[in-house]
């Protein structure tokens, strides 16, 4: 058997090879596997196979595609192996049976995805998709062009179950493609290491929207010019505004008085 970890919820190739080391051709071969558990199946067909013949120091290789539920818990699975073929003696038929251990975790699968920038700090959404637990897990902001990072670079998560999401955050500035690396431990022990990347289109920090130094308080003294000239300009539209109200008011009176006399 060429397979012992299956992750759950993926096709997974598994080849047995039956090798005939006997002194006999051997004829009228059958074979097939069963999982009490019902965990491990074949995706298509049966597990049962017929071999016409097997000669003698030759072996033949028997394929099936298989799947594990993505409800298993991850621990090994008993799967038992039975062969029968025609005794070469003549005698009639023999059995052979045995039993082999078919692991089902392994490795899961994340999404990494930006969530939000505020004051200099860049938070990032990390999602077990996979279907297997991860452990001890960390998010890394390795060395990159176009981001800089002012605190650790490294984020401790812990552990994410299967279909369970965290926020990682980090005192980073930058814009662009943001490297990512994400390290963990699957189920059988291993440490492993993703990457990925995300465009995070976002400014690098306030100063460059503001500008920076004299720049910055120019720009600052141009808008507090600008406020006080419209508000001198309103002002002094009101006075000419009162003016020529003054103006028509007298006018309107002086005309009446004249009508009188």
């Amino acid at each position: 058997m060429d397979k012992t970890v299956i992750v759950p919820g993926k096709e997974t190739p598994l080849t047995f090879t039956i090798n005939n080391v006997g002194r006999s051709t051997l004829h009228n071969l059958q074979f097939r596997w069963e999982n009490d558990d019902g965990i491990i199946l074949p995706v298509s067909g049966t597990a049962g196979r017929y071999v016409d013949s097997i000669e003698i120091d030759d072996s033949v290789e028997i394929e099936y595609m298989v799947m594990a539920s993505t409800n298993a818990d991850p621990d090994l699975y008993p799967i038992d192996l039975i062969l029968t073929y025609d005794d070469p003696s003549g005698s009639g038929e023999s059995t052979f049976t045995t039993t082999a251990g078919i692991y089902v975790g392994g490795e899961t699968d994340f999404e990494v995805s930006f969530d939000s920038s505020t004051g200099g700090e860049v938070s990032l959404n990390i999602a077990n998709t996979g279907s297997n637990p991860a452990s001890a897990v960390s998010v890394n902001l390795p060395q990159q062009q176009g981001w800089r990072v002012t605190g650790t670079r490294t984020s401790m998560v812990g552990s994410l179950a299967k279909g369970d999401y965290t926020i990682a955050s980090f005192a980073a500035q930058g814009t662009g493609d943001l490297m990512v690396d994400v390290a963990y431990t699957d189920t059988m022990g291993n440490r492993r290491n993703e990457e990925y990347t995300i465009d995070i289109d976002t400014p690098r920090n306030v100063t460059e929207v503001l500008g920076t130094g004299a720049n910055a308080g120019a720009r600052a003294g141009r808008q507090t010019t600008a406020s006080q000239g419209l508000s001198i300009t309103a002002i002094v539209g009101i006075v000419i505004a009162a003016l020529i109200v003054a103006g028509g008011a007298y006018w309107f009176i002086r005309r009446r008085s004249g009508k009188r006399k």
